[in-house]
């Protein structure tokens, strides 16, 4: 159990039941329950709140010594207000788009950085609102996994993978009392897979071939809010504003449906004692199908209604026919190893892989847009170089461990926002990254010990593509790529007079500034800052392990951060989800025979 500041209240509970001799089970559930941080100015509301439930439950069976099967069932479900996010610029001055900042000072409203930037001050506030359900989620997942050792040296894998899921997330994007720019989405999906794998051992052969498919049906709406106030404004008196000012209400129904199938094959050759080689491809296929529909349900002007899962509606149609389409999308993707163990305590090894993304079709009904917004886009490959070190030295008191990699893209997927509201992935044309991680262990001592991690990376655009150039330009960096991150921590174990163990530990993580926006023309605006946070834990447990007690705090440092958001500035708004700050609190654990 662990309950500290804004009212946090989690409650986690482990069972172990054997039934018998061959069959294990385990339950798992958990409540995790806190309040929101950021208070709305307008009314009696503090987004950010936290409202989780999960059961697991895992069930092993082991009929004979050659055959094991484990039978998973989970299921989550989430019932919490809108996220913690806050309005950062109030972009009045961009010079094009529809300005809705500057247009709402115009009627009269005061939508400034004044009133509502709290982001920019670094104030945990809000202008919305809305009251009603903001981050909602019903999922449930069965998976099967299935092992027969048919000899000693070869085995059938059987994973079978089933979920249902309903989610929902309401967005203010404008961060204010007003309608100028609200969210809803929602979708229902379904997906199975399944998944065989024949593994074998033959001298120095190590070897898996296997096959892999997944279905997936997924229904979204999504329905936003622009300008509502603005209505009378028109073309009218006392303010004439041009058309595309005028409110706009969008109802989007959508349907994706898609079939993967991947055969892959790997084998493992050692060479001699210390040498081996790694030689591996997967070849995958997959079909996609769109269907865009009208909306049963018509979307009203109050963007505060209560969010719909409607998702009954008509194939839209068009003047080139119903708004189905197709599309198929191939790739065979190898992979080499060279890996070589030097001494008992150091391995290095050089690879070389290729990862394939396939395509799919922009579904958006977008009439502004070539073909209604209905744009396939192609897959995108990723060329992967890679060395690396793994070693234990100083007899075991120092792990080190090192990565360097390489990759190249070609047809990148990226998403562009070529018409107000609408975001579309196109292919550019290619891109680089290449990086550094290096991460380790030091203990200093029996009672004492060290972690640490280093990272760093360089991201850029090469070839813009098919990508609108005044977006997208060459020699851009990546979004949320950060150049430079690192992490550390410290631990302390001792014991008390009477047996009971003593532990302390200290963790600071640390980001580089970083990108939070692909497009060109608003990088100044919407750049991350650099971050660090700490953590801290005291942690007392009785001699016989039978409970423990700690004291923990989070965000030590009350960092104020942002972790994402939605850059929407041709529409005039920066807005961010901001992590939650300093929490301090005690957790309680149990233990029974």
């Amino acid at each position: 159990m662990r309950i500290g500041e804004y009212n946090r209240q989690d409650v986690i509970a482990n069972v172990d039941i054997p039934l018998s001799d061959t069959i294990k089970t385990k339950i798992t559930a958990a409540q995790l329950t806190r309040d929101g941080y950021v208070d709305s100015i307008n009314v009696a509301e503090s987004y950010g709140e936290q409202d989780d439930q999960l059961i697991r439950a895992a069930l092993q069976w082991t009929p004979t010594d050659n055959f094991e099967a484990l039978f998973t069932l989970q299921s989550s479900r989430r019932d919490a207000n809108l996220q913690a996010n806050v309005l950062f610029d109030a972009v009045d001055d961009a010079g094009f788009g529809r300005n809705l900042p500057g247009t709402y000072q115009q009627i009269g409203l005061p939508f400034t950085d004044e009133n509502y930037a709290f982001g920019m001050r670094e104030e945990y506030k809000s202008g919305a609102i809305y009251q009603g359900p903001g981050e909602i989620l019903d999922s449930d997942q069965l998976i099967m996994d299935l092992s027969w050792d048919i000899t000693d040296s070869l085995t059938l894998r059987s994973i079978t993978n089933k979920r249902e899921l309903l989610r929902g997330s309401m967005t203010d994007t404008d961060g204010t009392e007003w309608a100028a720019f609200d969210w809803w989405y929602a979708d229902e999906q379904e997906d199975q897979s399944q998944e065989f794998q024949l593994l074998g051992t033959h001298d120095r052969f190590n070897w898996v071939v296997g096959y892999f498919s997944n279905e997936e049906d997924r229904t979204s709406m999504v329905r936003f809010w622009q300008g509502v106030e603005l209505e009378g404004f028109c073309g009218g008196n006392p303010v004439a504003l041009p058309p595309f000012l005028c409110p706009n209400l969008n109802n989007q129904l959508e349907q994706e449906i898609r079939e993967d199938t991947a055969f892959f094959a790997e084998v493992t050759i050692d060479l001699t004692d210390k040498l081996s080689l790694t030689v591996g491809a997967r070849t995958s296929e997959e079909d996609y199908r769109t269907i865009n529909y009208l909306p049963d349900e018509v979307i009203t002007a109050d963007a505060t209604q209560t969010p719909s899962f409607n998702f009954n509606g008509t194939p839209r149609a068009t003047p080139e026919g119903p708004a189905d389409y197709s599309a198929s999308f191939d790739a065979t993707t190898p992979r080499v190893a060279l890996q070589y163990q030097f001494t008992d305590d150091i391995m290095g090894y050089v690879s070389y892989s290729e990862g394939f993304n396939g395509g799919g079709v922009n579904n958006r009904f977008e009439p502004q847009l070539p073909n209604n917004g209905v744009i396939p886009f192609e897959s995108e490959v990723l060329e992967n170089y890679e060395i690396g070190v793994r070693s234990d030295l100083a007899n075991g008191r120092l792990r080190l461990n090192a990565t360097y990699f390489q990759g190249d893209w070609s047809d990148i997927q990226i998403g562009q926002v070529l018409v107000i509201s609408t975001t579309t992935t196109t292919n550019a044309g290619k891109a680089e990254i290449e990086g550094l991680e290096i991460e380790g262990a030091f203990y200093a001592s029996d009672n004492f010990a060290i972690n640490f991690g280093l990272g760093m990376l360089d991201t850029v655009y090469t070839d813009v593509g098919n990508a609108n150039p005044a977006i997208l330009q060459p020699g851009l960096n990546f979004p949320f790529a950060p150049e430079n991150t690192y992490n550390i921590g410290l631990q302390w174990n001792g014991s008390t007079d009477n047996g009971g163990g003593l532990m302390g530990r200290l963790d600071y993580g640390w980001i580089d500034d970083h990108e939070t926006f692909l497009d060109a023309r608003f990088r100044a605006s919407v750049a991350g800052k650099a971050y660090g946070l700490l953590s801290g834990r005291l942690q007392y447990t009785t001699p016989d392990q039978d409970w423990s007690v700690a004291l923990y705090g989070t965000n030590l440092t009350e960092e104020y951060y942002r972790m994402g958001g939605f850059n929407a500035i041709l529409a005039g708004t920066d807005q961010g989800f901001v992590g939650r700050p300093r929490e301090v609190g005690v957790q309680f654990q149990l233990n029974f025979d």
